[in-house]
């Protein structure tokens, strides 16, 4: 909005993990008029939500970081979020190195919510949730001790592996130790439950 301290009114429109949606980044003076003239080339990305970035991640979802031109002073980046109940900014910068330096930019802060649950995920002691990836998780289980008792996480997520507060089926923890004590099942409270196993 021209004329405004930061160019833009409202309020970004939430969005959901894994869903495409269209960012527009403009060349403006310090009124933040668009200038058809600026037309640097522009590298958008997501400094908040490393489980975007492009060889970390599922390549379907993997975009950070883009580059592109502007074009009479305007382009349109479509993109993805990844990461789920947090809030993410993107960063856009002039990186083309010729002529004049544009500098950067911030947007504003953008809420994302999980995609529909559709998978259940354990996380033994030792692992951490890695949204956007092949297995959800991270680190190396840890080595448990026979007749001690440990923890396990169990989630409901949705396909990039963000815990859905609004999914809560019952759930039965068993393993394959045909001496150990497995929990009673129990239905999941915001989409995760930790359960005892001895």
């Amino acid at each position: 909005m021209p004329g405004s301290s930061t160019g833009r009114s409202e309020t970004p429109t939430d969005q959901t993990a894994g869903v495409w949606f269209d960012v527009r980044v403009l060349g403006v003076d310090r009124f933040h008029n668009i200038l058809p003239v600026v037309q640097p080339g522009v590298t958008l990305n997501t400094p908040a939500d490393p489980n975007d970035d492009i060889g970390s991640g599922l390549a379907e979802y993997s975009w950070d970081p883009l580059y592109q031109p502007l074009i009479q002073g305007t382009t349109v980046f479509r993109i993805n979020l990844d990461t789920a109940n947090t809030n993410h900014y993107l960063r856009a910068e002039d990186t083309d190195g010729s002529g004049f330096y544009y500098g950067w930019t911030a947007s504003d802060q953008i809420y994302v919510n999980p995609g529909p649950p559709v998978k259940l995920q354990v996380l033994l002691p030792g692992e951490t949730p890695t949204p956007n990836t092949p297995l959800g998780k991270s680190g190396t289980p840890e080595n448990q001790t026979a007749g001690a008792q440990f923890f396990v996480t169990v989630n409901c997520t949705d396909i990039l592996w963000n815990v859905n507060a609004g999914a809560n089926p019952d759930v039965r923890v068993e393993t394959n130790d045909i001496y150990a004590e497995n929990p009673s099942p129990a239905g999941l409270v915001n989409g995760t439950k930790i359960f005892p196993i001895t």
